[in-house]
């Protein structure tokens, strides 16, 4: 292949990535407001176990505003102590294997308010591979 027509590949090919970025802009933006406007609390986490999503219903079942947790550990923030361990090890194992005993099913446990108080909760964990990390949701009922 020439330089010029691997210069062409390239171009076409940049352009074809750039058609379907747009194409992503507004159905990421339809599952934000789907999100945004769920009954159910809805908190997203990354890799490292760090926040990356949550919802308006989740600020008010558990007491953090948005701005507050974006960025920080699930662990200093929603689970209780005893369960962090267990949340840790589980993520651990996950990565390694893409497959957990926790995932894709009902828990019941208790979660930890801002203000200290623990109380009953019902989650599912579900993983979302994502081209560049993974990523976890947490559609939760809390009672």
């Amino acid at each position: 292949m020439t330089r010029d027509e691997l210069g062409t590949k390239v171009a076409e090919r940049t352009a074809e990535l750039s058609c379907r970025t747009e194409e992503l802009h507004p159905s990421e933006e339809r599952l934000r407001l789907i999100i945004e406007a769920a009954l159910d609390p809805v908190v997203v986490m990354d890799s490292a176990s760090r926040i990356t999503g949550w919802n308006p219903q989740a600020e008010k079942i558990l007491g953090w505003k948005r701005e507050e947790v974006m960025g920080r550990r699930l662990t200093e923030t929603m689970i209780p102590e005893r369960y962090r361990e267990a949340h840790l090890r589980g993520v651990e194992h996950y990565l390694k294997s893409s497959v957990g005993p926790a995932l894709s099913r009902r828990l019941e446990f208790e979660a930890l308010h801002r203000d200290g108080h623990e109380f009953p909760v019902e989650i599912s964990i579900t993983p979302t591979p994502n081209w560049s990390k993974r990523r976890m949701h947490s559609p939760s009922r809390m009672t």
